[in-house]
């Protein structure tokens, strides 16, 4: 009887231990993983935009120097203005883009970023470096 004791007690404490455990993966561990994933998936994101940055920039340059050599002026384009609704633009000069730095704040409820007139060269630049950063973190 006293064995039997000694395997129930053991038993509860092991139950014990399992749900002490599992409260902590389930309270402490998993939010703490979701967090991390939601901040991966940001930095991914950040990533692509990036890259897509300087995939633009190379275009712009083709379309620029084939406008050049036509004489035509202007760059005719297609802007997209968010879930993939596109629009014709003209570009009277494009060899500067306004480009975000990544620095925004939340200010009375607003967001606010830090934009700087880039040229081509200093944007795709900019663009490589932010994305060579970003991928070390």
């Amino acid at each position: 009887d006293a064995v039997d004791e000694g395997d129930a007690m053991g038993h509860e404490e092991a139950q014990l231990a399992v749900k002490k455990y599992t409260s902590f993966i389930s309270g402490v561990l998993e939010p703490q993983i979701r967090a991390l994933e939601s901040k991966r998936s940001a930095v991914a994101d950040e990533i692509d935009g990036y890259r897509d940055l300087r995939a633009k920039i190379s275009t712009i340059k083709e379309e620029a120097a084939v406008a050049a050599a036509t004489a035509a002026p202007r760059l005719e384009t297609l802007v997209d203005m968010g879930e993939n609704c596109f629009v014709e633009a003209v570009v009277e000069d494009a060899s500067t883009l306004i480009v975000s730095m990544g620095l925004s704040a939340a200010r009375n409820g607003a967001d606010e970023s830090l934009f700087c007139e880039l040229t081509l060269d200093e944007a795709a630049a900019f663009a490589s470096g932010r994305e060579s950063l970003l991928r070390q973190t």
